[in-house]
């Protein structure tokens, strides 16, 4: 003798095997996607690496054009964390009229994190100087 399950829980079996059903498909999918990704990565590295020098040959030349708002003889290169200092006044005049933290982004680039701490240092007025002597 077989008895048949009450209709709720046989309900309830079925929205399980439909949820099971969906996620076995969503794995699937997934595991697709991955494959895909794989492909791609080299590619996606090339062209980071490839915006990233470019980004690093731009900061060295673009002091020189003539549209760049500071004199070139004015800039100092860091690169590291900032790109440059500037000394606004310094080539004309031998005075220093300002102090510029100067970062270069070409297409979409963001500040890094240090960088938002210079930028944020430097507008709450959290620069120094300091003379060391030995």
């Amino acid at each position: 003798m077989h008895e048949t399950a009450p209709q709720k829980a046989l309900s309830i079996m079925q929205a399980r095997q439909e949820n099971a059903e969906g996620q076995l498909q969503d794995a699937r999918q997934r595991k697709i996607q991955l494959a895909l990704d794989r492909k791609r990565r080299p590619l996606r590295i090339s062209v980071s690496t490839e915006a990233t020098n470019f980004g690093q040959r731009c900061e060295q030349i673009i002091p020189a054009f003539t549209d760049f708002p500071y004199l070139q003889a004015d800039c100092r290169i860091l690169f590291k964390p900032v790109d440059y200092v500037v000394f606004k006044g310094v080539c004309k005049t031998g005075r220093v009229e300002a102090v510029t933290f100067v970062e270069f982004k070409t297409g979409g680039g963001i500040l890094g994190p240090k960088q938002r701490q210079i930028r944020n240092c430097a507008a709450a007025g959290k620069v120094a100087h300091e003379v060391i002597r030995q």
